[in-house]
């Protein structure tokens, strides 16, 4: 009779720890769903975030292309000339400078190194041909037995302009693998008193003396930069410029 009830007490914890497994199992796999749920949830949110316009890498990404000589009409033409404009658009030796432009190095370059520094700005897809190109006031001479470019000063420059570009960030934000930064642009024209969109055209209501780009970049022609993350190299490079 003992054995009996020893038996059948066995038996019932036996049930129980079972059942109690079971509902622990079933419990852990429908937290575990609800976690990855919630993870999915975050990073969604995660793929959209406005960024501070004023901050210094943000800054730096727009200046990586400001190279001109003397006189901004060349980089004007160059980025803003087109409703749309891709790399693929721009000249080689525009390319080269802007390489050199946002590099330390000034004087001299492997060819190696400056195809990197293209890299950093243009991503994987942009191919150049190795040759001289001109720059400021020097060439940067290229040397293909060596592999390298040296920079030649050359004699006398100048020049000055009464009008320039005038430009102002006026929204960041983080979009999946995309940086998306919003430009204000306008050509203000001090001989001229005038201040012009990127199409030539005089803005209405506004003079180059009173034109305060602060206040009114919302009068003035917008293009969104796009720069695509490059997961290898952990940066960030130009895909497009767009008017919008």
């Amino acid at each position: 009779m003992k054995k009996n009830i020893i038996i059948i007490i066995l038996l019932l914890c036996l049930i129980g720890t079972s059942g109690y497994i079971v509902y622990d199992n079933y419990l852990y796999a429908d937290k575990k769903e609800d976690n990855e749920k919630n993870i999915d949830n975050n990073n969604q949110k995660d793929t959209k975030k406005n960024l501070n316009v004023n901050s210094i890498y943000i800054k730096e990404l727009i200046d990586r292309y400001n190279y001109y000589f003397i006189n901004d009409f060349d980089l004007e033409k160059t980025l803003y000339g087109k409703t749309n404009t891709t790399p693929d658009n721009f000249q080689e030796d525009f390319i080269k400078q802007t390489a050199v432009y946002a590099s330390n190095e000034k004087y001299g370059y492997t060819t190696e190194l400056l195809h990197e520094q293209i890299r950093k700005l243009y991503g994987p897809n942009i191919t150049i041909k190795d040759s001289s190109f001109v720059m400021n006031c020097g060439t940067y001479e290229y040397d293909g037995i060596n592999n390298m470019y040296t920079r030649k000063e050359s004699e006398g420059c100048g020049g000055s302009s009464m009008s320039y570009l005038n430009r102002k960030i006026v929204e960041a934000r983080k979009e999946d693998s995309k940086l998306l930064i919003d430009v204000a642009v306008a050509r203000v024209d001090n001989e001229n008193n005038v201040v012009l969109n990127t199409t030539g055209e005089a803005i209405d209501g506004i003079t180059a003396e009173t034109f305060n780009i602060d206040k009114d970049y919302d009068k003035i022609n917008r293009y969104r930069y796009t720069f695509t993350y490059d997961e290898e190299n952990y940066n960030y490079y130009l895909e497009s410029i767009t008017k919008i």
